[in-house]
């Protein structure tokens, strides 16, 4: 038996690299670029995880990454019914999943 809290990290996982990842690239590009005659160096973390944050949070939510979610979820669904034996059968007779 799996546990659900296990499943929900695999599924969740892929969408939240991707943001993090596009939120990393995204931050240190506009940082260099907005503070680049900036003296602060901890003005300058401060105002990158600040805005890392802020972009991950607002991808993790995005259309792109809701579709991401979906296919996980489906295609993690699928394969708990697979290992309990579900299958479904189409009008033609066929089995699948």
């Amino acid at each position: 038996m799996k546990y659900p809290d296990f499943d929900t990290f695999q599924i969740i996982l892929p969408v939240v690299e991707c943001s993090a990842t596009i939120a990393g690239i995204s931050t240190r590009e506009l940082v260099a670029k907005d503070f680049a005659l900036e003296q602060d160096e901890e003005k300058m973390r401060k105002a990158a995880h600040l805005m890392v944050q802020y972009l991950a949070g607002n991808l993790a939510t995005s259309i792109s990454m809701q579709e991401l979610l979906r296919s996980n979820m489906v295609t993690h669904v699928r394969h708990l019914l697979t290992e309990q034996g579900y299958t479904e059968v189409n009008s033609s007779g066929v089995h699948y999943i």
